[in-house]
């Protein structure tokens, strides 16, 4: 079975959204796994009121650290959150980038 790895910096959104999509999507034939750089403490409630709206129940998510053994476990990668993650104030250090962008690198060509 395919896995994907979801990433943002406090997976508690984008991330945790994606991951919900691509489960309901894909029926089970692959499996979405999110995390985060710098993980919040709790899925923002917001996106947990919006995705109950879509039929899919995210109460029980808990935000979850993204770490080089992680990544070594799935197909894809996908990172939701370029403009935070890699520029302006809020920038934060993701010292995976690199081994992301290498297991990216196939996609992009």
């Amino acid at each position: 079975m395919k896995k994907v790895l979801f990433v943002c910096v406090h997976n508690s959104g984008r991330s945790q959204m994606a991951e919900a999509f691509f489960n309901q999507m894909t029926k089970g034939k692959a499996k979405g796994i999110s995390a985060g750089t710098d993980p919040a403490p709790t899925v923002d409630p917001t996106v947990v009121e919006v995705m109950k709206e879509a039929g899919i129940d995210l109460s029980r998510n808990v935000p979850t650290q993204v770490n080089p053994c992680l990544l070594h476990h799935f197909d894809h990668c996908w990172v939701n959150c370029r403009s935070r993650c890699g520029s302006g104030r809020e920038r934060h250090n993701f010292p995976f980038g690199k081994l992301i962008k290498e297991r990216l690198s196939h996609l992009a060509a």
